[in-house]
């Protein structure tokens, strides 16, 4: 009794080949748009807050700031801490409540205000729905590492 095992043609190799790297191909790319997406939710509400000045002609050259912080979430965000600092002479004025967590609730705006500075530097701190730290330095909004 003679055994033969039959290997197939070359066409029948290169379709298995092919339909193997298409399965591999295809995995990577579910994996990549699942770890994008994810990406996305994660910053989903950090999004949503922001913060601004209006500033208003103050004696000589300086300024009289009124700074702003919104959310614009549907849901509450933690320890925001907005600072408005007078790079020129160290005058800052801190949105926040010493020892006490901060909360801005959903669709809220906070204000501020900060008299006779001459140069403004906006620095935004909060803490999302989800225990993310967050910080926005002008449009830049990072995630910050726990302390």
């Amino acid at each position: 009794m003679t055994f033969s095992l039959d290997w197939g043609t070359v066409a029948d190799w290169v379709g298995a080949v092919g339909t193997g790297g298409a399965l591999i191909s295809s995995l990577y790319f579910i994996r990549r748009d699942k770890r994008e997406a994810a990406e996305e939710a994660r910053g989903a509400q950090a999004r949503l807050v922001v913060a601004w000045t209006n500033e208003t002609r103050g004696e000589s050259s300086t300024y009289n700031v009124i700074g702003h912080v919104r959310n614009a979430s549907s849901e509450p965000v933690f320890d925001v801490e907005i600072q408005i600092a007078d790079e020129e002479s160290s005058q800052n004025a801190t949105w926040s409540t010493p020892g006490l967590p901060m909360v801005l609730p959903p669709q809220a705006v906070g204000e501020f205000k900060l008299y006779e500075v001459s140069t403004v530097r906006l620095d935004l701190r909060f803490t999302d729905a989800n225990g993310r730290k967050w910080r926005r330095v002008g449009g830049d909004l990072n995630q910050v590492d726990a302390e």
